[in-house]
């Protein structure tokens, strides 16, 4: 799974998500990281240089409250987004696709299955405006 990771170093932690909503406002949203890190220093070569494979693994995480599926809907959508995403399916009902690590072509293969399992018709444009299960399920 391929997903961009935005390495930033500060004092303390900033707000991920406003630090998304900033990003998004410079740049197409292709280049906006799905996930932030917080270092309190970049790990560097001998040389002097950014030292990638010392970067740590960004974790994936969710809203901190459990929330379950509350209709076979959102349980359906969940398995789905689980498998494209390869996070467990239970815990994601209101977390954003993309900042879960999805990017365009995730969401157009999750726009595949949800067609081919669910029969409806999604769009990219509807996975931008309603990123999370819950709020898709609604729709």
């Amino acid at each position: 799974i391929k997903y961009l990771v935005g390495y930033y170093v500060s004092d303390a932690a900033v707000n991920h998500e406003d630090l998304s909503m900033h990003l998004s406002g410079h740049l197409p949203d292709y280049m906006v990281p799905s996930v932030y890190v917080h270092l309190e220093e970049l790990p560097l070569t001998l040389n002097g240089k950014l030292d990638r494979r010392s970067l740590p693994e960004p974790t994936f995480t969710g809203v901190t409250e459990y929330i379950a599926p509350r209709t076979v809907l959102e349980k359906q959508l969940s398995e789905l987004y689980g498998e494209v995403l390869g996070l467990e399916p239970s815990s994601i009902i209101h977390d954003d696709f993309f900042r879960l690590g999805g990017n365009s072509i995730m969401a157009i293969k999750l726009i595949s299955r949800i067609h081919r399992d669910l029969g409806f018709a999604v769009t990219v444009a509807m996975l931008f405006t309603h990123k999370n299960i819950y709020s898709l399920s609604m729709f």
